[in-house]
Parts: C-alpha cells; sequence; structure tokens
C-alpha cells in the first residue's frame, strides 16, 4: 500500500503547486488565468494500477522469501498458546536450553520444547540472535510456545575468535558489549512480545566491561558458570567423558540444591541429543527419561524470570 500512498501524494502535491503557480501569474498580470488539468486516459489510469499492485505484490515476495515478514508477525500475534507456568513452588527446576539459533539444530529443539511442554516442564530458550530474522520456521515456533517459554539473549554471534580462542563476550569492552546486547535483545524482542531479562554469556564465560553493559541494556538475570543463584547446576552432557550425562548424577546434583533451598539450573544443548547431524533417538530417550524422573522428585519447573519476581 505504501507505493499507492507514494503516487497519490505526488499527484495531489503537483496539482496544489500548479494551482499556487496559476494564482501567483493571475495576480502579476492582473487578469484571470484558467488552466486545465486534463484528465489522463482510462488505459493509463489501469496501467498505473497494475504497477502499483505489482510493485506491492513484488515487495511482498521478496520480504517473505528473504526473512520475517510483517504479515508473519500479524498471523503469529494472533495465535494464542495455553499457558501452564508455576510461579513459585518446591524443588525448582530450569531447563535452560542454549544454542538455539537460526537454520540449526531445528529438530532436537523443536523435539525438546514439544515433549517438555507435554509434561508441563516450561523452558528458557537460549537464543542467539543473529540471523535470526532470515529463520521464519524458528521465529514462529518460538512465537507460537510463547506463554510457556522464556528467551534469554545468549550472545549475539557465538562465534570465537583470537589465537588462543576467546568467547564472543570474554574480551569485550563495555561499549561493545553494550552495543551487540542491543542489536540482539531488539532483535529477540520482537519475537517474545515481552522485555528480555536474561544473558547465558556464550561458553559461560563474559568481560568485566559486558558485567557493566548488562546493567546499562536492563538485563537483569546472568546465567553463567559458578555459584550464584542461576549459573547452570549441572550439564546433560559431560564433555571430559564425550557421552550424556547420567540421569541418576543429575538426579543427585538437583537434591543437593533442592535441600539449600536453590533452583536445579540444568543446561542442555540440542547437539547433545544427535548423531551426524540427526536427532537420535537412543540419546533423546535419555532426555524423556530424565524429565520423567524429575517429575517422580516432585520437581517444579520454571523459568528464570519467574523465580527472580518471586524472590
Amino acid at each position: 500500500m505504501q507505493y499507492g500512498g507514494g503516487l497519490s501524494l505526488i499527484v495531489h502535491l503537483a496539482i496544489i503547486i500548479i494551482a499556487k503557480i496559476k494564482r501567483s501569474v493571475s495576480k502579476i498580470l492582473g487578469i484571470p488565468i484558467k488552466i486545465r488539468i486534463p484528465l489522463p486516459h482510462p488505459i493509463i489510469i489501469i496501467a498505473l494500477v497494475f504497477f502499483v499492485v505489482g510493485l506491492i505484490g513484488y515487495s511482498l515476495l521478496i520480504s517473505s522469501a528473504s526473512e520475517y515478514s510483517n504479515l508473519d508477525y500479524i498471523s503469529d500475534s494472533t495465535y494464542k498458546c495455553d499457558s501452564f507456568l508455576k510461579t513459585n513452588g518446591p524443588n525448582m527446576v530450569v531447563l535452560r536450553l542454549d544454542d538455539v539459533q537460526a537454520y540449526s539444530y531445528h529438530e532436537e529443539v523443536f523435539a525438546i520444547i514439544k515433549d517438555s511442554f507435554k509434561k508441563n516442564a516450561s523452558i528458557v530458550a537460549g537464543v542467539i540472535p543473529d540471523k535470526l530474522n532470515d529463520d521464519k520456521k524458528l521465529i514462529s515456533y518460538l512465537r507460537n510456545n510463547n506463554c510457556n517459554l522464556e528467551i534469554a539473549i545468549h550472545g549475539y554471534n557465538h562465534i570465537l575468535t583470537g589465537n588462543p580462542t576467546i568467547p564472543e563476550f570474554g574480551n569485550l569492552s563495555e561499549d561493545e558489549a553494550y552495543k551487540k546486547l542491543i542489536l540482539g535483545k531488539t532483535i529477540l524482542e520482537r519475537i517474545s512480545k515481552q522485555p528480555i531479562r536474561t544473558f547465558i554469556p556464550p561458553n559461560n564465560l563474559y568481560s568485566a566491561g559486558t558485567s557493566l553493559a548488562l546493567k546499562k541494556a536492563g538485563l537483569d538475570i546472568i546465567s553463567s558458570e559458578g555459584n550464584n543463584t542461576f549459573d547452570y547446576t549441572v550439564a546433560t552432557f559431560d564433555h571430559d567423558k564425550n557421552s550424556l550425562t547420567p540421569i541418576n548424577e543429575i538426579l543427585l546434583k538437583c537434591q543437593q540444591n533442592f535441600m539449600e533451598n536453590k533452583p536445579c539450573i540444568i543446561m542442555i544443548h540440542p547437539q547433545d541429543y544427535e548423531t551426524n547431524g540427526k536427532l537420535d533417538s537412543e540419546k533423546y530417550l535419555n532426555f524423556q527419561m530424565l524429565i520423567d524422573k524429575l517429575q517422580e522428585n516432585n520437581a517444579s519447573f520454571s523459568r528464570f524470570i519467574d523465580i527472580a519476581d518471586n524472590d
């Protein structure tokens, strides 16, 4: 519609300018001047209409092919999901799903979210914003499950730099970090429809400058590695052994936190459950069994924002 509006505005401006010139010349010469503005031929009008419609259609086609368009935004905004959230309770567990990103791990991410929700277990999705606007499928999935999902910012592009390699936010100044955080936060808030408050640093490492930038950016919840409230308790994959962490070991560490009245933060990566780039059903069964065992131990699943707001 913007093309039709622009064309109409140009025509109206042209008529106004011609009328003003007519009045000015008439005053100078002291005689009335009649200027007739001929109407365009009907064929020309029809051609202009088709031209404008064609431009609009082409614009929508390019938009739908390359990125998340306004039509997609409106469509997903009207979708309503059913909330099952529990914002407080004993034995709080947060499932922190890292590395949610454009064009990667879709099968694993969608399975983890879907099966968690089936068991009334909420998810915190650590999303990498870079290139996310181009991945309509992922955007729609996150939007349509937003009521039981917390979207956290997991870096901007999660790229290691330098030699030896340094995590994305491992050595940034305050200004450098702030620019990346605001850029990523803006992308994610358009999807979440609510403020992004949680930062999950790539590789669980971030600089002192990043710490200052987080406050300026309005990111008041940090889930990293350490002993703070929201730092992860246990991971579903043991990199030292190059294998999935045994369920009993995860349950034991969660119980230790429960006894200290602390939430158990379980760090999950979608690639934990794949083999040769595909979802491995045998490995994935381990995740499904983990959720069942947590429920048998009377776990209450929540998100970082719910725990923070109930402190």
